[in-house]
């Protein structure tokens, strides 16, 4: 491969490799200002949700299958591989997110099926990036909510140094775009505050890449060990912006190493004996 032969090349290879970080440099600092077309789909959604609380499940391997049997009456959010529960569980997030490339191409045969389940896709305003959805991909899916996902922190080979050089971005209007985060939860939290909820509620949100297991059902992709140092730089973000807008974001996750949010025990955000007459929680 021509990528190969120039690391072979040492007098291409070092100029190369400073030319690549002078480019991600300006992607990262300069593709957050530029001005996207808004998708007036999303603006249905704003504060239709104004005052409740809600949950955003994250596919970390500290989820269980009891903790959604518990979610039934609660608004949610969820992601990626979770689809191959709905075998397993009755569990249905209200909302459904897929952005990253790799992952719809491993779960491309469930994400067809059941494409009708799936409420947002998120696309990236830069092509080229196996790592984004693109909208070639995304035009397999009839009855998706495409989001305008602006990718520029998103850079594998920056993770290392993204914790203590960028600041990142929370979007206040996901018609104009959605800020990624190195994470779809991010994007989740993007969504669950534009459509006015008021507290959420993160689970299975370990944000720890370091063990074998890093997901709660394996589908065949690893993340870097140091992506969970650049998410946890997006959730400083999103509780900046929360703090100052009467939005409150708690960590319900079992362990995990995000400290960025007030810790809450999951089953004590519910009665102690749920049942079939237990009424939706608004939680206002």
């Amino acid at each position: 491969m021509l990528k190969n032969r120039i690391k072979e090349c040492k007098i291409l290879y070092y100029p190369s490799k400073k030319v690549k970080k002078i480019c991600m440099k300006i992607w990262v600092y300069i593709f957050p200002h530029v001005k996207m077309k808004r998708r007036t789909a999303i603006e249905k959604f704003k504060d239709i949700h104004e005052g409740e609380r809600c949950f955003v499940v994250a596919t970390g391997p500290s989820l269980t299958k009891d903790d959604l049997k518990k979610l039934k009456y609660d608004y949610s959010f969820s992601m990626n591989s979770i689809i191959n529960l709905y075998g397993e569980t009755h569990y249905r997030p209200t909302y459904y997110l897929i952005q990253d490339g790799l992952v719809e191409r491993r779960l491309r045969n469930e994400l067809v099926q059941l494409q009708h389940d799936i409420s947002f896709i998120g696309i990236g305003n830069i092509g080229g990036f196996s790592s984004v959805l693109s909208r070639r991909q995304a035009s397999r899916y009839n009855s998706f909510i495409p989001y305008n996902l602006d990718v520029a922190y998103h850079i594998y080979d920056m993770y290392g140094s993204i914790a203590d050089k960028i600041k990142m971005n929370f979007s206040d209007d996901c018609a104009q775009k959605v800020y990624d985060g190195c994470t779809v939860t991010y994007s989740a939290i993007q969504l669950a505050c534009y459509m006015g909820f008021k507290k959420i509620y993160l689970l299975g949100c370990d944000c720890d890449y370091h063990g074998e297991k890093q997901h709660f059902l394996d589908y065949g992709l690893k993340a870097s060990p140091s992506a969970g140092d650049a998410q946890i730089v997006a959730y400083t973000a999103a509780k900046e912006y929360a703090d100052t807008h009467g939005i409150k974001i708690y960590n319900a996750t079992r362990g995990g190493k995000l400290e960025v949010f007030e810790r809450v025990d999951f089953d004590s955000l519910f009665p102690p004996e749920d049942s079939e007459n237990n009424a939706p929680k608004t939680d206002k």
